[in-house]
């Protein structure tokens, strides 16, 4: 079985999610005083799936463990769609398409979350993916010692990148989301505080 039919992708989706995010990403420049990094960006990223994991925990109202300061939850709807945002950022920032992201993505390893219901180990998961990420890009920013060649590197890169992406999608539809639907909500609710910002 071909799993990665089992998330009825759609690519054209896809590629307007990461176009739409390219556009987005250029208006959010009126309130940013420093360039992106690789490694900043997959820093956000990571900061944006612990919005998901407390939203997550919310539905299950756990969060009275969530201490000293408790997370942010706008809707896993909404979080998802910034989490798509900031993979499209990455993407676009290491000038990789969805098609390229896809193409690298081990499908074989990812089939058991096909079959995982638990949603807290999901999200987990994603973290953990996402920390990986993070780690090669710091690692290729020159912030800590390399562990691998350049080369290497950038492809751990892609893959964690793709890993990230296939854990997102299957949790979306897992929980019966719309991921086009939600980047459009989010891409609207950003323009009009934008919107404002400028003025």
């Amino acid at each position: 079985m071909n799993h990665i039919h089992d998330l009825n992708i759609n690519i054209e989706q896809l590629r307007q999610i990461q176009e739409m995010a390219k556009v987005l990403k250029k208006r959010f420049l009126i309130t940013e005083s420093k360039p992106w990094t690789a490694s900043s960006l997959a820093a956000e990223l990571c900061f944006q799936i612990t919005h998901l994991s407390y939203s997550i925990i919310n539905q299950e109202k756990n969060t009275c463990y969530i201490v000293p300061f408790k997370g942010t939850d706008k809707g896993i709807n909404d979080e998802i769609a910034d989490i798509l945002f900031d993979i499209m950022n990455l993407a676009n920032f290491l000038d990789l398409s969805v098609t390229e992201l896809l193409s690298q993505s081990i499908i074989s390893q990812c089939k058991i979350l096909f079959n995982l219901n638990d949603f807290y180990i999901q999200t987990i998961n994603l973290s953990i993916q996402a920390g990986n990420l993070w780690d090669a890009t710091f690692r290729q920013d020159g912030y800590k010692h390399k562990v691998r060649n350049k080369k290497n590197n950038e492809i751990y890169i892609k893959k964690s990148l793709a890993g990230v992406l296939i854990s997102i999608l299957i949790l979306a539809k897992k929980l019966k989301i719309n991921i086009l639907d939600s980047f459009l909500a989010m891409f609207k609710d950003a323009n009009q505080f934008l919107n404002n910002f400028a003025k």
